[in-house]
């Protein structure tokens, strides 16, 4: 790009802006910067100002950042949108992406924000590259083979038998030498099945077949490199003619990072950040599946609600560094108290929750069983932590001892709502604060009877 970059801003809130533009200058990044906040001033801007990438917030009062997205696939395609906004779930954000996003950025994360705009910049120029390639393939043999061998793409050449060429770049891609990859089939680059589950060689023959009939095949496939690593790529396929005799072109890009994004995104969506653990979104997610799982099986589930009796002197006194270490270990402790199928949450802050699935028919039978898991958990929380914080080269060791409060509710065939059934072991829990904190209560969910019955050590 020979003049300056220009970065067209839609985004309703100075501050915010101007919070992006500092980033990006401080991050050594040069460039003229416009901002806009209506949907007229955003289209007059892509024709006046013509920009080089546009960075969108999703929600404004007079626009929507996903029809600007929309405008601008439909007029303006070859024009690189990243979406810079707050938490809008994961499914939207996903959605932005496939609609044409070429990244998805929150607002309390700016600092990825210069690498991917370069990142999305060297793909803009890769992707010219990729389409004047394409555009010249069918001038003539002699200018194909020198553009085959520049593009930044791997490119494979098709017959009837397998492969009969392929570029350095599409070698290089797999881990292969040429002269391996010619004669081979398209099934031999790929693990046995697909994400799907389909069986790669029965995929692989529905495209090909289709392509020969002369239908353009677009589409994502696992792909497997000689070193039995996987990589997820996009494959354009096209049935081309030299002379008498037709071919396939089959153009590859590497789109395992892409792929990543959106995992990392959907992890954004569902786990907690600091303790991986299942969020609170999640949590309800299985906690409803488990309630279909009882009425079936007819075997009761419980539900833990857990708060830490001794940790906001940690944060206050050592910081939050120590605090989150300390619910890392917290986590690590519940979740070795559990079994696998059991699942184990970050509710907020040091509040935790433990759901139990498939324990017995027998109500009096699944307590007593609740109790010893509950009792398990209790008893590790109540271990000593040893805490090791590092500053730069500062060394500090903290042993802090942190207690627990656990409320436990059963549940089965949907007796009491979801909502309820969280209610009821929260309620529990602060019975057990009450009562004298290292406790265990259980709600009693029969009428006229204590609010719960407690499990209580000193």
């Amino acid at each position: 790009m020979n003049r300056e970059l220009r970065i067209l801003i839609l985004e309703d809130t100075p501050s915010d802006a101007e919070l992006l533009e500092y980033n990006l200058r401080k991050a050594g990044m040069t460039f003229t910067a416009l901002r806009v906040d209506t949907e007229p001033d955003f289209k007059h801007a892509l024709v006046d100002f013509q920009p080089d990438i546009v960075l969108a917030d999703y929600h404004l009062p007079a626009y929507n950042g996903g029809a600007a997205l929309e405008y601008i696939q439909q007029i303006y395609p070859d024009l690189p949108v990243i979406m810079v906004t707050g938490a809008i779930g994961e499914e939207k954000a996903i959605e932005l992406l496939r609609a044409g996003a070429k990244d998805y950025i929150l607002k309390d994360r700016l600092s990825r924000l210069h690498s991917s705009i370069q990142r999305v910049l060297d793909e803009q120029e890769v992707a010219r590259a990729r389409q004047e390639t394409e555009k010249k393939l069918g001038e003539a043999e002699s200018k194909f083979r020198a553009l085959f061998e520049m593009a930044n793409d791997g490119i494979f050449l098709h017959d009837a038998a397998g492969f009969v060429d392929c570029n350095q770049k599409a070698a290089d891609m797999y881990g292969l030498s040429r002269a391996e990859i010619i004669g081979s089939s398209p099934a031999e680059l790929c693990p046995e099945r697909q994400p799907d589950g389909r069986l790669s060689s029965e995929v692989a023959d529905e495209k090909v077949q289709a392509a020969i009939r002369g239908e353009s095949q677009h589409f994502e496939w696992r792909a497997l490199r000689a070193d039995n690593t996987t990589l997820d790529v996009d494959v354009s396929l096209n049935r081309i003619e030299f002379g008498d005799e037709y071919y396939l072109l089959a153009i590859v890009r590497d789109i395992t990072e892409r792929k990543r994004t959106e995992e990392q995104i959907r992890n954004f969506a569902f786990f907690d950040g600091l303790t991986q653990l299942p969020n609170r979104r999640l949590l309800y997610d299985r906690l409803g599946q488990t309630m279909l799982t009882t009425k079936r099986s007819g075997r009761y589930g419980a539900l833990m609600f857990l708060d830490l009796d001794n940790f906001k002197p940690l944060n206050d006194t050592h910081g939050h560094d120590a605090g989150d270490l300390l619910l890392v270990e917290v986590a690590r402790r519940i979740t070795s108290c559990v079994r696998e199928v059991d699942t184990v949450a970050r509710f907020g802050g040091d509040e935790f929750v433990i759901m139990l699935s498939d324990l017995d028919s027998d109500k009096t039978e699944s307590s007593e069983l609740a109790g010893i898991v509950a009792e398990k958990i209790r008893i590790s929380l109540s271990e000593p932590y040893v805490l090791t914080i590092q500053h730069g080269n500062d060394v500090k060791t903290i042993v802090h001892r942190c207690t627990s409060s656990i409320g436990v509710v059963l549940f089965i065939n949907h007796e009491f709502s979801l909502e309820d059934i969280i209610k009821f072991a929260d309620s529990s829990m602060y019975q057990a604060k009450k009562g004298g904190r290292n406790t265990v209560r259980f709600f009693d969910q029969l009428p006229g009877l204590s609010q719960s019955a407690e499990r209580k050590h000193g």
